[in-house]
């Protein structure tokens, strides 16, 4: 179906730039739906619904997402010439403002449930493999708060990344370095003992966070930490994501310091990104 729609972005003459990132865009929004097991046949106007509010839980800048939101009505609107869709949901993508972004937070004891939902599995279960999965959840989640880390970030995580007490955080066009505390280091002891012990042949892998099944042995995945907070969520009857956990740690750091540049610790390039974020804190 992509080469069909960029094949048509040529005969628009549309720039190459432009038809790159419609065909990025497109593909994003087709694995998305693959993911979730929906079909175009589907409810388009909530399947676009539930698709702008992953884009919101993923991406940090409104600017991004509204770049995402042109490109997918333009991808739409080629789907509805070719009547693969019955209508074209225009009042589903008009562009966002800033307010229509707030983020939420979690008061300190909210967090405190979120970090123990996974630790409690892992106490409560007898299941070795199933009891490894939430000692691997709980070590995620514990990390993400303590760092206030994104998923891209977790999932890259190797074992040579850690180098005494700190951590190299790791993303496409930059790194930084981080202090992990003793206790999350004892913790990460743990994991990868019982790790070794369960799966022997996953010595030789560098990767720290591990899938299970066909996934054995293999990095995981966004997905994997998306559905990872949306078990909390469903334990705690709370919308829980990633970036709520991480916002919410941002805002505790924030508050205890005076370092102008703390903006770095959370992979900022500017400090105007970080307090742009501040000013959307609810």
């Amino acid at each position: 179906m992509i080469n069909f729609y960029q094949a048509y972005l040529e005969s628009l003459n549309k720039s190459p730039h432009t038809i790159k990132q419609y065909c990025i865009d497109s593909e994003q929004f087709l694995k998305f739906l693959e993911e979730n097991k929906v079909s175009l046949d589907s409810d388009i106007t909530k399947v676009v619904k539930n698709y702008i509010t992953y884009l919101l839980d993923k991406y940090d800048s409104i600017t991004s997402v509204n770049r995402k939101i042109s490109s997918l009505k333009n991808f739409l609107n080629f789907l509805h010439m070719r009547n693969l869709i019955q209508l074209v949901p225009v009042d589903e993508l008009k562009p966002l403002r800033d307010h229509e972004k707030k983020i939420n937070m979690l008061p300190s004891n909210e967090l405190k449930k979120v970090l123990r939902v996974w630790f409690d599995v892992y106490s409560g279960t007898e299941d070795e493999e199933f009891k490894w999965i939430a000692l691997r959840n709980f070590c995620i989640v514990r990390l993400m708060a303590e760092l206030s880390l994104k998923p891209a970030e977790v999932v890259k995580m190797k074992w040579t990344h850690i180098q005494n007490n700190t951590i190299s955080i790791r993303t496409r066009k930059r790194a930084r370095k981080l202090d992990v505390s003793r206790s999350m280091l004892n913790w990460l002891a743990i994991f990868k003992k019982e790790k070794e012990n369960l799966f022997p042949e996953s010595i030789s892998v560098d990767y720290i966070w591990l899938g299970v099944g066909n996934r054995r042995n293999h990095p995981i995945t966004e997905k994997t930490i998306e559905r990872i907070f949306h078990f909390i969520s469903k334990q705690l009857e709370l919308k829980v994501t990633a970036m709520t956990i991480r916002y919410s740690t941002i805002r505790e750091e924030v508050l205890k310091t005076t370092d102008s540049e703390v903006y770095k610790q959370f992979g900022y390039a500017r400090n105007s990104v970080l307090q742009e974020r501040l000013r959307r804190f609810s």
